[in-house]
Protein backbone atom coordinates (compact mmCIF):
# COMPACT_ATOMS: atom_id res chain seq x y z
CA UNK A 1 0.00 0.00 0.00
CA UNK A 2 2.73 2.38 0.97
CA UNK A 3 4.36 2.17 -2.80
CA UNK A 4 0.76 2.87 -4.88
CA UNK A 5 0.92 6.07 -2.25
CA UNK A 6 4.45 6.78 -3.24
CA UNK A 7 3.82 6.34 -6.55
CA UNK A 8 0.31 8.20 -6.91
CA UNK A 9 2.93 11.16 -5.44
CA UNK A 10 5.51 10.66 -7.80
CA UNK A 11 2.90 10.77 -10.39
CA UNK A 12 1.46 14.12 -9.26
CA UNK A 13 4.83 15.96 -8.94
CA UNK A 14 6.22 14.67 -11.80
CA UNK A 15 2.77 15.96 -13.94
CA UNK A 16 3.01 19.56 -11.81
CA UNK A 17 6.65 20.01 -13.01
CA UNK A 18 6.06 18.79 -16.51
CA UNK A 19 3.41 21.26 -16.89
CA UNK A 20 5.03 24.06 -15.37
CA UNK A 21 8.17 23.52 -18.00
CA UNK A 22 5.65 23.37 -20.60
CA UNK A 23 3.62 26.47 -19.91
CA UNK A 24 6.62 28.72 -19.89
CA UNK A 25 8.15 28.16 -23.64
CA UNK A 26 7.14 31.70 -25.06
CA UNK A 27 6.77 32.63 -28.97
CA UNK A 28 9.83 34.34 -30.47
CA UNK A 29 10.05 37.72 -29.44
CA UNK A 30 8.17 37.09 -25.89
CA UNK A 31 9.45 36.01 -22.45
CA UNK A 32 7.62 34.33 -19.73
CA UNK A 33 6.94 36.93 -16.56
CA UNK A 34 5.75 35.54 -13.01
CA UNK A 35 3.86 38.93 -12.92
CA UNK A 36 3.64 41.42 -15.95
CA UNK A 37 1.56 44.69 -16.21
CA UNK A 38 -0.48 45.18 -19.18
CA UNK A 39 1.21 45.69 -22.59
CA UNK A 40 1.53 47.90 -25.46
CA UNK A 41 -0.42 47.14 -28.77
CA UNK A 42 -0.43 48.56 -32.15
CA UNK A 43 -4.06 50.38 -30.90
CA UNK A 44 -2.26 51.74 -27.61
CA UNK A 45 1.23 52.11 -28.11
CA UNK A 46 1.87 54.52 -25.09
CA UNK A 47 -0.04 52.23 -22.62
CA UNK A 48 0.09 54.11 -19.09
CA UNK A 49 -0.21 50.63 -16.87
CA UNK A 50 -1.60 49.63 -13.05
CA UNK A 51 1.35 49.11 -11.33
CA UNK A 52 -0.84 46.71 -9.27
CA UNK A 53 -1.92 44.75 -12.34
CA UNK A 54 -0.37 41.70 -12.01
CA UNK A 55 -0.76 38.57 -14.60
CA UNK A 56 1.51 35.39 -15.54
CA UNK A 57 2.68 34.44 -18.90
CA UNK A 58 4.18 35.67 -21.85
CA UNK A 59 4.77 39.18 -22.51
CA UNK A 60 6.34 40.66 -25.71
CA UNK A 61 9.83 40.94 -24.86
CA UNK A 62 10.63 44.59 -22.33
CA UNK A 63 14.28 44.54 -23.78
CA UNK A 64 13.34 45.19 -27.47
CA UNK A 65 11.64 48.74 -26.88
CA UNK A 66 9.83 48.87 -30.04
CA UNK A 67 7.87 45.64 -29.72
CA UNK A 68 3.89 46.02 -29.45
CA UNK A 69 1.81 43.06 -29.28
CA UNK A 70 -0.45 43.43 -32.68
CA UNK A 71 -2.97 40.86 -31.79
CA UNK A 72 -1.69 37.54 -30.24
CA UNK A 73 1.80 38.03 -31.72
CA UNK A 74 4.63 40.65 -30.97
CA UNK A 75 5.79 43.07 -33.49
CA UNK A 76 7.83 46.07 -34.11
CA UNK A 77 5.80 49.37 -34.03
CA UNK A 78 6.07 50.22 -37.66
CA UNK A 79 4.76 46.69 -38.64
CA UNK A 80 1.13 47.34 -37.24
CA UNK A 81 -1.58 47.44 -39.77
CA UNK A 82 -3.45 50.23 -37.48
CA UNK A 83 -1.39 52.50 -35.22
CA UNK A 84 -3.03 54.40 -32.93
CA UNK A 85 -1.90 57.73 -30.77
CA UNK A 86 -4.91 58.69 -29.51
CA UNK A 87 -4.83 55.91 -26.37
CA UNK A 88 -5.04 56.73 -23.15
CA UNK A 89 -5.65 54.82 -19.84
CA UNK A 90 -8.58 54.65 -18.07
CA UNK A 91 -8.67 57.36 -15.80
CA UNK A 92 -10.90 58.46 -12.49
CA UNK A 93 -13.54 60.95 -12.72
CA UNK A 94 -11.95 63.57 -11.48
CA UNK A 95 -8.97 63.43 -14.20
CA UNK A 96 -8.67 63.99 -18.07
CA UNK A 97 -6.36 61.81 -20.21
CA UNK A 98 -3.43 63.67 -21.65
CA UNK A 99 -1.00 62.95 -24.35
CA UNK A 100 2.15 64.29 -24.53
CA UNK A 101 4.01 64.11 -27.99
CA UNK A 102 7.76 63.00 -28.05
CA UNK A 103 10.24 65.20 -30.28
CA UNK A 104 12.03 62.74 -33.29
CA UNK A 105 14.65 63.59 -35.47
CA UNK A 106 14.49 60.54 -37.47
CA UNK A 107 12.83 57.58 -37.72
CA UNK A 108 11.81 55.50 -35.86
CA UNK A 109 10.55 57.74 -33.39
CA UNK A 110 9.10 56.99 -29.59
CA UNK A 111 4.99 56.72 -29.79
CA UNK A 112 3.89 59.73 -27.44
CA UNK A 113 2.73 59.14 -23.47
CA UNK A 114 -0.74 59.21 -22.05
CA UNK A 115 -1.11 59.74 -18.90
CA UNK A 116 -3.86 60.54 -16.15
CA UNK A 117 -3.59 64.24 -15.09
CA UNK A 118 -6.13 65.82 -12.17
CA UNK A 119 -8.96 68.11 -13.52
CA UNK A 120 -9.48 70.94 -10.39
Amino acid sequence: MRLYWSLCVLVLVSDCVITSVISRECPPGEVWIECGGCENTCECPSRVCDETECRTGCFCDPDKPFLVRNNSTCVNYWECDKLSYGCCPACQASERCVLTPKTCGRPPCQSPTAKCERTF
